[in-house]
Protein backbone atom coordinates (compact mmCIF):
# COMPACT_ATOMS: atom_id res chain seq x y z
CA UNK A 1 0.00 0.00 0.00
CA UNK A 2 1.31 3.50 -0.81
CA UNK A 3 2.16 5.52 2.26
CA UNK A 4 3.54 8.94 3.06
CA UNK A 5 7.08 9.30 4.37
CA UNK A 6 9.62 11.96 5.25
CA UNK A 7 13.13 12.29 3.95
CA UNK A 8 16.08 14.65 4.31
CA UNK A 9 18.54 15.67 1.64
CA UNK A 10 22.24 14.88 2.11
CA UNK A 11 24.04 17.65 3.96
CA UNK A 12 26.85 19.33 2.08
CA UNK A 13 29.77 19.58 4.51
CA UNK A 14 32.05 21.33 2.03
CA UNK A 15 31.52 24.72 3.67
CA UNK A 16 32.47 23.31 7.09
CA UNK A 17 35.64 21.65 5.81
CA UNK A 18 36.70 24.77 3.92
CA UNK A 19 36.18 26.85 7.05
CA UNK A 20 38.34 24.44 9.07
CA UNK A 21 41.06 24.48 6.40
CA UNK A 22 40.98 28.28 6.43
CA UNK A 23 41.67 28.19 10.19
CA UNK A 24 44.56 25.81 9.57
CA UNK A 25 45.94 28.30 7.01
CA UNK A 26 45.72 31.03 9.65
CA UNK A 27 47.62 28.79 12.13
CA UNK A 28 44.65 28.52 14.48
CA UNK A 29 43.66 25.62 16.68
CA UNK A 30 40.44 23.75 15.89
CA UNK A 31 38.76 21.73 18.67
CA UNK A 32 36.75 18.73 17.49
CA UNK A 33 34.53 16.34 19.44
CA UNK A 34 34.92 13.27 17.20
CA UNK A 35 32.10 11.26 18.80
CA UNK A 36 29.57 13.73 17.45
CA UNK A 37 26.89 12.80 20.03
CA UNK A 38 26.42 12.54 23.77
CA UNK A 39 25.30 9.43 25.60
CA UNK A 40 24.90 7.81 29.01
CA UNK A 41 27.57 5.23 28.27
CA UNK A 42 30.77 5.01 30.32
CA UNK A 43 33.04 4.39 27.36
CA UNK A 44 33.95 6.15 24.13
CA UNK A 45 31.57 5.76 21.22
CA UNK A 46 32.71 5.22 17.64
CA UNK A 47 34.33 8.33 16.19
CA UNK A 48 32.93 10.04 13.10
CA UNK A 49 35.02 10.32 9.92
CA UNK A 50 34.72 14.11 9.73
CA UNK A 51 37.83 14.75 11.81
CA UNK A 52 39.96 12.62 9.48
CA UNK A 53 38.67 14.41 6.39
CA UNK A 54 39.55 17.74 8.00
CA UNK A 55 43.13 16.60 8.56
CA UNK A 56 43.82 14.50 5.47
CA UNK A 57 41.92 16.87 3.18
CA UNK A 58 44.10 19.78 4.27
CA UNK A 59 47.36 17.83 4.00
CA UNK A 60 46.33 16.50 0.58
CA UNK A 61 46.03 20.09 -0.64
CA UNK A 62 49.23 21.20 1.12
CA UNK A 63 51.63 18.21 1.22
CA UNK A 64 54.52 20.36 2.40
CA UNK A 65 52.68 21.55 5.52
CA UNK A 66 52.80 19.90 8.95
CA UNK A 67 49.66 19.39 11.01
CA UNK A 68 49.63 18.11 14.60
CA UNK A 69 46.73 16.33 16.26
CA UNK A 70 46.59 16.81 20.04
CA UNK A 71 44.46 14.09 21.68
CA UNK A 72 42.48 15.29 24.69
CA UNK A 73 40.49 13.20 27.15
CA UNK A 74 37.70 14.80 29.20
CA UNK A 75 37.04 13.10 32.52
CA UNK A 76 33.87 14.26 34.28
CA UNK A 77 33.14 13.83 37.98
CA UNK A 78 29.46 14.87 38.19
CA UNK A 79 28.51 15.68 34.62
CA UNK A 80 24.79 16.11 35.44
CA UNK A 81 25.43 18.88 37.98
CA UNK A 82 25.69 22.59 37.24
CA UNK A 83 29.26 23.94 37.49
CA UNK A 84 30.63 20.44 38.09
CA UNK A 85 34.35 19.75 37.71
CA UNK A 86 36.12 17.88 34.96
CA UNK A 87 39.74 17.06 34.20
CA UNK A 88 41.27 17.50 30.75
CA UNK A 89 44.19 15.18 30.00
CA UNK A 90 46.35 15.92 26.94
CA UNK A 91 48.42 13.30 25.15
CA UNK A 92 51.47 13.48 22.91
CA UNK A 93 51.00 15.19 19.52
CA UNK A 94 50.16 12.87 16.64
CA UNK A 95 51.93 13.34 13.31
CA UNK A 96 49.94 12.06 10.35
CA UNK A 97 51.91 9.42 8.38
CA UNK A 98 52.73 10.51 4.84
CA UNK A 99 51.46 7.21 3.41
CA UNK A 100 47.97 8.00 4.68
CA UNK A 101 48.02 11.33 2.87
CA UNK A 102 49.11 9.54 -0.32
CA UNK A 103 46.28 7.01 0.04
CA UNK A 104 43.78 9.82 0.61
CA UNK A 105 44.89 11.57 -2.56
CA UNK A 106 44.15 8.42 -4.60
CA UNK A 107 40.44 8.61 -3.75
CA UNK A 108 37.94 5.76 -3.73
CA UNK A 109 38.64 2.80 -1.48
CA UNK A 110 42.18 4.06 -0.79
CA UNK A 111 40.73 7.31 0.58
CA UNK A 112 38.34 5.35 2.81
CA UNK A 113 41.18 3.16 4.06
CA UNK A 114 43.30 6.20 4.91
CA UNK A 115 40.45 7.76 6.90
CA UNK A 116 39.80 4.49 8.74
CA UNK A 117 43.44 4.02 9.76
CA UNK A 118 43.80 7.61 10.97
CA UNK A 119 40.52 7.32 12.86
CA UNK A 120 41.84 4.24 14.65
CA UNK A 121 45.02 6.10 15.60
CA UNK A 122 43.02 9.03 17.04
CA UNK A 123 40.56 6.76 18.84
CA UNK A 124 43.35 4.76 20.50
CA UNK A 125 45.10 7.96 21.64
CA UNK A 126 41.93 9.45 23.15
CA UNK A 127 40.93 6.13 24.71
CA UNK A 128 44.23 6.10 26.58
CA UNK A 129 43.37 9.50 28.11
CA UNK A 130 39.86 8.64 29.32
CA UNK A 131 38.40 6.19 31.80
CA UNK A 132 36.26 3.65 29.95
CA UNK A 133 33.95 1.04 31.45
CA UNK A 134 31.17 -1.09 29.94
CA UNK A 135 28.70 0.01 32.64
CA UNK A 136 28.40 1.92 35.90
CA UNK A 137 29.03 -1.10 38.14
CA UNK A 138 32.34 -1.79 36.42
CA UNK A 139 33.29 1.87 36.81
CA UNK A 140 32.60 1.71 40.55
CA UNK A 141 34.70 -1.45 40.74
CA UNK A 142 37.70 0.30 39.15
CA UNK A 143 37.43 3.29 41.46
CA UNK A 144 36.96 1.19 44.60
CA UNK A 145 39.99 -0.94 43.69
CA UNK A 146 42.07 2.18 43.19
CA UNK A 147 41.00 3.60 46.56
CA UNK A 148 41.86 0.36 48.34
CA UNK A 149 45.25 0.18 46.63
CA UNK A 150 46.14 3.81 47.37
CA UNK A 151 45.13 3.79 51.04
CA UNK A 152 47.46 6.11 52.91
CA UNK A 153 48.77 7.74 49.72
CA UNK A 154 48.16 11.35 48.71
CA UNK A 155 47.53 11.29 44.97
CA UNK A 156 46.79 14.18 42.65
CA UNK A 157 43.84 14.08 40.25
CA UNK A 158 46.02 13.07 37.26
CA UNK A 159 47.60 10.28 39.33
CA UNK A 160 44.19 8.99 40.44
CA UNK A 161 42.91 8.91 36.87
CA UNK A 162 46.02 7.20 35.56
CA UNK A 163 45.95 4.57 38.32
CA UNK A 164 42.23 3.92 37.73
CA UNK A 165 42.84 3.54 33.99
CA UNK A 166 45.57 1.00 34.69
CA UNK A 167 43.25 -1.01 36.93
CA UNK A 168 40.60 -0.94 34.18
CA UNK A 169 43.11 -2.17 31.63
CA UNK A 170 44.43 -4.86 33.94
CA UNK A 171 40.96 -6.06 34.88
CA UNK A 172 40.14 -6.66 31.23
CA UNK A 173 43.07 -9.12 31.08
CA UNK A 174 42.17 -11.08 34.22
CA UNK A 175 38.37 -10.85 34.25
CA UNK A 176 37.94 -14.53 33.29
CA UNK A 177 40.65 -15.97 35.55
CA UNK A 178 39.77 -18.04 38.67
CA UNK A 179 39.42 -15.97 41.80
CA UNK A 180 38.67 -12.69 40.02
CA UNK A 181 34.89 -13.13 40.35
CA UNK A 182 35.19 -13.67 44.13
CA UNK A 183 37.51 -10.64 44.50
CA UNK A 184 35.11 -8.53 42.45
CA UNK A 185 32.20 -9.62 44.63
CA UNK A 186 34.10 -8.71 47.81
CA UNK A 187 35.14 -5.28 46.51
CA UNK A 188 31.60 -4.49 45.35
CA UNK A 189 30.20 -5.56 48.72
CA UNK A 190 32.75 -3.36 50.51
CA UNK A 191 31.96 -0.38 48.29
CA UNK A 192 28.20 -0.83 48.74
CA UNK A 193 28.57 -1.13 52.52
CA UNK A 194 30.49 2.15 52.68
CA UNK A 195 27.94 3.84 50.41
CA UNK A 196 25.02 2.66 52.55
CA UNK A 197 26.70 3.92 55.73
CA UNK A 198 27.76 7.23 54.15
CA UNK A 199 31.44 6.63 54.98
CA UNK A 200 34.51 7.37 52.87
CA UNK A 201 37.53 5.06 52.58
CA UNK A 202 39.96 7.49 54.15
CA UNK A 203 37.73 7.83 57.22
CA UNK A 204 38.28 4.15 58.08
CA UNK A 205 42.00 4.59 58.57
CA UNK A 206 41.99 8.18 59.83
CA UNK A 207 42.88 8.59 63.51
CA UNK A 208 42.94 12.34 64.14
CA UNK A 209 43.38 13.86 67.57
CA UNK A 210 40.59 15.84 69.21
CA UNK A 211 42.48 19.07 68.55
CA UNK A 212 42.81 18.28 64.83
CA UNK A 213 39.13 17.36 64.58
CA UNK A 214 38.05 20.60 66.26
CA UNK A 215 40.38 22.54 63.97
CA UNK A 216 38.41 21.30 60.95
CA UNK A 217 34.91 21.27 62.48
CA UNK A 218 34.76 24.61 64.33
CA UNK A 219 35.37 26.86 61.27
CA UNK A 220 32.57 25.08 59.44
CA UNK A 221 30.20 25.48 62.41
CA UNK A 222 30.93 29.22 62.64
CA UNK A 223 30.81 29.86 58.88
CA UNK A 224 27.67 27.92 57.96
CA UNK A 225 25.10 30.19 59.74
CA UNK A 226 26.33 33.50 58.24
CA UNK A 227 26.76 31.87 54.83
CA UNK A 228 23.20 30.56 54.98
CA UNK A 229 21.88 34.02 55.90
CA UNK A 230 23.82 35.60 53.03
CA UNK A 231 22.46 33.05 50.55
CA UNK A 232 18.86 33.35 51.75
CA UNK A 233 17.83 36.42 49.65
CA UNK A 234 19.16 34.92 46.43
CA UNK A 235 17.61 31.55 47.25
CA UNK A 236 14.18 33.11 47.74
CA UNK A 237 14.48 35.25 44.60
CA UNK A 238 15.94 32.69 42.20
CA UNK A 239 15.11 29.37 43.86
CA UNK A 240 11.94 28.85 41.74
CA UNK A 241 14.03 29.13 38.58
CA UNK A 242 16.42 26.48 39.88
CA UNK A 243 13.55 24.14 40.78
CA UNK A 244 11.95 24.64 37.36
CA UNK A 245 15.30 24.03 35.62
CA UNK A 246 15.79 20.81 37.61
CA UNK A 247 12.30 19.57 36.71
CA UNK A 248 12.71 20.45 33.01
CA UNK A 249 16.15 18.80 32.87
CA UNK A 250 14.84 15.55 34.36
CA UNK A 251 11.86 15.61 31.99
CA UNK A 252 14.13 16.07 28.98
CA UNK A 253 16.38 13.32 30.29
CA UNK A 254 13.47 10.89 30.35
CA UNK A 255 12.49 11.95 26.84
CA UNK A 256 16.04 11.38 25.62
CA UNK A 257 15.99 7.85 27.00
CA UNK A 258 12.71 7.09 25.25
CA UNK A 259 14.35 8.12 21.97
CA UNK A 260 17.30 5.78 22.56
CA UNK A 261 15.91 2.55 23.95
CA UNK A 262 19.22 0.76 23.31
CA UNK A 263 20.80 2.72 26.18
CA UNK A 264 18.31 1.52 28.80
CA UNK A 265 20.15 -1.71 29.74
CA UNK A 266 23.47 0.07 30.37
CA UNK A 267 22.30 3.36 31.89
CA UNK A 268 21.92 3.90 35.60
CA UNK A 269 20.48 7.43 35.32
CA UNK A 270 18.11 7.98 32.36
CA UNK A 271 19.29 10.79 30.08
CA UNK A 272 21.96 11.98 32.47
CA UNK A 273 24.05 13.32 29.62
CA UNK A 274 21.43 15.98 28.75
CA UNK A 275 20.42 16.98 32.27
CA UNK A 276 23.16 19.58 32.84
CA UNK A 277 22.64 20.98 29.34
CA UNK A 278 18.94 21.60 29.91
CA UNK A 279 19.58 23.15 33.32
CA UNK A 280 21.78 25.75 31.62
CA UNK A 281 19.30 26.27 28.76
CA UNK A 282 16.37 26.87 31.13
CA UNK A 283 18.39 29.19 33.38
CA UNK A 284 19.66 31.21 30.40
CA UNK A 285 16.06 31.67 29.25
CA UNK A 286 14.43 32.44 32.61
CA UNK A 287 17.10 34.25 34.65
CA UNK A 288 17.05 37.46 32.51
CA UNK A 289 13.25 37.52 32.83
CA UNK A 290 13.62 37.04 36.57
CA UNK A 291 16.17 39.90 36.76
CA UNK A 292 13.86 42.25 34.86
CA UNK A 293 10.81 41.33 36.94
CA UNK A 294 12.63 41.67 40.28
CA UNK A 295 14.22 44.96 39.24
CA UNK A 296 10.85 46.33 38.13
CA UNK A 297 9.17 45.38 41.41
CA UNK A 298 12.07 46.82 43.42
CA UNK A 299 11.99 50.07 41.45
CA UNK A 300 8.23 50.45 41.95
CA UNK A 301 8.63 49.74 45.65
CA UNK A 302 11.43 52.25 46.32
CA UNK A 303 9.66 54.90 44.20
CA UNK A 304 6.86 54.95 46.81
CA UNK A 305 9.16 55.67 49.73
CA UNK A 306 8.02 58.97 51.21
CA UNK A 307 11.50 59.92 52.39
CA UNK A 308 12.81 59.77 48.79
CA UNK A 309 9.86 61.32 46.95
CA UNK A 310 11.75 64.54 46.27
CA UNK A 311 14.88 62.69 45.16
CA UNK A 312 13.35 60.41 42.54
CA UNK A 313 13.02 61.63 38.99
CA UNK A 314 12.19 59.64 35.87
CA UNK A 315 15.82 59.55 34.81
CA UNK A 316 17.03 58.41 38.23
CA UNK A 317 14.38 55.69 38.42
CA UNK A 318 15.44 54.40 34.98
CA UNK A 319 19.09 54.42 36.06
CA UNK A 320 18.16 52.58 39.28
CA UNK A 321 16.21 49.99 37.26
CA UNK A 322 19.13 49.46 34.87
CA UNK A 323 21.58 49.14 37.76
CA UNK A 324 19.33 46.58 39.48
CA UNK A 325 18.72 44.58 36.29
CA UNK A 326 22.29 44.34 35.02
CA UNK A 327 24.39 44.60 38.21
CA UNK A 328 22.59 44.04 41.52
CA UNK A 329 20.50 40.96 40.77
CA UNK A 330 23.04 39.15 38.52
CA UNK A 331 25.68 39.69 41.21
CA UNK A 332 23.28 38.42 43.87
CA UNK A 333 22.54 35.31 41.79
CA UNK A 334 26.23 34.56 41.25
CA UNK A 335 27.08 35.08 44.93
CA UNK A 336 24.20 32.80 45.93
CA UNK A 337 25.51 29.98 43.72
CA UNK A 338 29.04 30.54 45.03
CA UNK A 339 27.93 30.56 48.69
CA UNK A 340 25.87 27.37 48.29
CA UNK A 341 28.85 25.64 46.69
CA UNK A 342 31.00 26.77 49.59
CA UNK A 343 28.46 25.48 52.12
CA UNK A 344 28.37 22.09 50.37
CA UNK A 345 32.18 21.93 50.44
CA UNK A 346 32.16 22.72 54.16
Amino acid sequence: QPCSFQYSRPIDHTVIYESVWKNFEDRRTVAVFPEGVSSDDYHLLDFKYGCTIMVLGYLAQHPSRTLRIIPCGLNFFNRHRFRSRFYADYGDPITVPEELVTLYQQGGEAKKKACTELLQIIHKAVEGLTLNAPNYDELRLYKATRRLYSTGMKLSVPQKLELTRRFAKGYANVAMTPGTAALKRDINAYDKHLSDKGVRDWQLTANPSIFTSLLFILPALFLLPPLFILSLPGTLLFGPVGLLATWAAKYKGRQAMLAFQSYLPVSRWPGRDVIATWKIVVCLALMPICFILDATLLTIWVSHWEMLQEYWTTGRLVAFWLLSTFVVFPTTAYCTVWIWEWQIDL
